[in-house]
């Protein structure tokens, strides 16, 4: 017997994860400081429900097509909570002014966010900070993270958190010495399609995981079925990663209580589908493009409830495994042999 959950949620990333879980004191009111890696951040559809406005949107171009309608279109659900004592404040463009002025200009009420020309006058009108990264952007967040946890200010991370495994296990530790908080998520880590389908199990045990949407070249969408696939294996940890040339672009991935997981192609009707094997049947989730919203709220809901200090169930080494499973997949194509990724 096959369930599908056809409940969707797609694209973009979310690995959410925390870590300095013994963080600064909780925010009640957070004022928000937005950062855009680059000049075209279509992920910024997620502040739908802080300030946008559709009319100014359209008329700056700022979010287009996918982005636009996430945003703002009634047949997206649910509508956006109101997001009590949420306010942008503030933002930054890495790129340039230009986006952050178009991004202020995109606002219902544009007076109240000051766009700011470096990350320390950022630092100086926010609590909080966000950083949009729509594609992947790994050595600008090499130099941007580090320099957000020495602020002190909770740091949440779109998609991936830095280029490598490397670089997100030193930022993981040193948001603990400093007891700063740092999420950073695919959005299909702890999405509705995700949850449902975990429900499902009624604690069955997986025998396999299947997780759709891999290309094995690209980190940017290849995070999402990455996502998928940890998500999917609960706490268990990546021991060993093989990319298997003949059957390409699969990647097998082997957790440290002996279950596999595949990376496979995507499946014809949607772009990232997971499946969940066990002893007497399969539990399958597709996500889809209209469930971008409701992924979107889970989200920054998330971020916002550990900002304010309260428990949220994400280890840190969620970021940290994300990127060795990728780091290990190149790894071992270049090699033609399984790679260890051992889980400290």
């Amino acid at each position: 017997m096959r369930k599908t959950l056809g409940f969707a949620g797609l694209l973009f990333l979310m690995v959410w994860v925390i870590a300095g879980a013994c963080m600064a004191a909780p925010l009640n009111e957070i004022r928000l400081g937005v950062i855009l890696i680059t000049n075209d951040e279509s992920h910024c559809f997620m502040f739908g429900g802080l300030g946008l406005s559709p009319e100014k949107t359209k008329e700056t171009g700022f979010l287009t097509g996918v982005g636009y309608d996430a945003a703002f279109s009634p047949d997206y659900k649910p509508a956006w909570p109101t997001w009590e004592g949420v306010t942008i404040t503030a933002v930054y463009g890495h790129a340039g002014v230009e986006a952050a002025e178009k991004f202020r200009a995109s606002m219902k009420e544009p007076e109240q966010v000051t766009v700011c020309k470096t990350l320390e006058e950022l630092f100086e009108h926010s609590n909080c900070l966000f950083m949009v990264s729509t594609a992947a952007n790994g050595e600008q967040k090499d130099e941007l993270v580090p320099k957000c946890l020495e602020s002190g200010k909770p740091l949440f991370v779109d998609k991936f958190v830095a280029s490598d495994s490397a670089h997100a296990k030193k930022f993981a530790e040193m948001a603990a010495q400093r007891k700063v908080l740092l999420m950073s998520s695919s959005l299909l880590h702890k999405s509705q399609p995700m949850l449902e389908m975990k429900s499902q199990l009624s604690g069955r045990k997986p025998t396999r995981i299947i997780s759709a949407g891999w290309s094995g070249e690209n980190i940017s969408g290849d995070i999402h079925p990455i996502a998928h696939l940890l998500s999917a294996a609960e706490n268990r940890r990546p021991v060993r990663v093989f990319y298997d040339a003949a059957a390409k672009p699969k990647t097998v991935v082997t957790f440290d209580d002996g279950l596999t997981g595949e990376l496979v192609a995507p499946e014809p009707d949607a772009p990232f589908v997971v499946h969940i094997e066990t002893e007497d049947d399969v539990f399958t989730a597709v996500f889809r493009n209209e469930d971008l919203r409701a992924a979107a709220i889970n989200q920054l809901g998330t971020f916002f409830d550990a900002v304010r200090g309260k428990n949220v169930d994400m280890s840190p080494n969620i970021m940290i495994d994300y990127l060795a499973v990728w780091d290990g997949a190149q790894k071992s194509k270049t090699s033609g042999e399984p790679v260890s990724v051992v889980a400290e």
